[in-house]
């Protein structure tokens, strides 16, 4: 009986310390980054992937680019295991060249496959903020189509060092 009523003070007790406690945020609120700090949500973002036929690891490449005005990344993995990556910078002239280009890109999302499974597939996708404005995925059973390949040209020159990434050599055991 005790114990019971030990519980229900504590549960009590909690319960009427709580309110205080929200009112407190409401007063000081978690501080929230200056404007300067927060992407904008408006911000476009361009994503491609090429995703690597099923081979032993020691051949396996598959990479991932994303561009954004100012920049971006390149990860290359091997089933998952990153095994090299490098910032990317883009002259204001570049991101213009890739939003024109990527503005050529059919506005809903499309998926050109063929159902290969263990070959390669690449896959395009136009972000803004977080809504996927266009998403194109194929595989080596079809094209990705004149558009695309041009932007996706225009994404691989962005990155001169592509082939010496590709080329890392990945540990084996």
């Amino acid at each position: 009986m005790r114990i019971v009523i030990a519980s229900l003070g504590l549960l009590l007790a909690c319960r009427a310390t709580r309110p205080a406690q929200e009112s407190e945020n409401r007063v000081n609120p978690p501080s929230v980054p200056p404007s300067s700090e927060r992407a904008p949500v408006s911000e476009r973002t361009i994503e491609y992937s090429f995703h690597d036929k099923s081979v032993p690891p020691q051949y396996h490449r598959s990479y991932t680019i994303r561009l954004a005005a100012g920049g971006g990344s390149i990860v290359v993995d091997v089933y998952g295991d990153t095994i090299a990556q490098e910032t990317i910078a883009l002259s204001a002239d570049d991101w213009r060249d890739l939003e024109h280009l990527a503005s050529k890109l059919p506005a809903s999302a499309k998926r050109v496959t063929e159902g290969l499974s263990g070959g390669t597939s690449e896959s395009l996708r136009i972000m803004q903020g977080t809504a996927e404005s266009v998403l194109l995925e194929w595989d080596s059973q079809s094209t990705a189509g004149a558009e695309a390949s041009a932007l996706i040209a225009r994404i691989k020159a962005t990155v001169p060092r592509l082939p010496d990434l590709l080329a890392t050599k990945y540990p084996t055991p």
